[in-house]
């Protein structure tokens, strides 16, 4: 479960944080081992990655920026739909 705190300054009627905290909250109530599902697919981006630059330092890098990219985006995540499939694309367009 993923918890959320606000303070007052972060809401307000043109700040759309809590806007995407809600998006957050409903992500994490629909699959609340999102970040352990995510962590899991390592194993399999981690090959795809060394492949793509050539250089393991590069590589944990670029699955770095993937997963960050897939949390800060986690919102657009399709429930039902392959995750590892979804995280192959961030990782394609990072």
């Amino acid at each position: 479960m993923i918890h959320v705190y606000q303070t007052s300054h972060d809401i307000g009627p043109n700040n759309s944080t809590l806007t995407s905290e809600i998006q957050c909250q409903a992500v994490a109530a629909l699959s609340p081992d999102f970040e352990k599902e995510l962590f899991e697919q390592r194993t399999y981006l981690k090959p795809f990655a060394v492949h793509f630059t050539r250089c393991d330092h590069s590589a944990d890098d670029l699955l770095q920026e993937t997963f960050l990219k897939a949390w800060h985006n986690r919102h657009d995540f399709r429930a039902g739909t392959s995750l590892r499939g979804w995280l192959y694309a961030i990782m394609k367009n990072t």
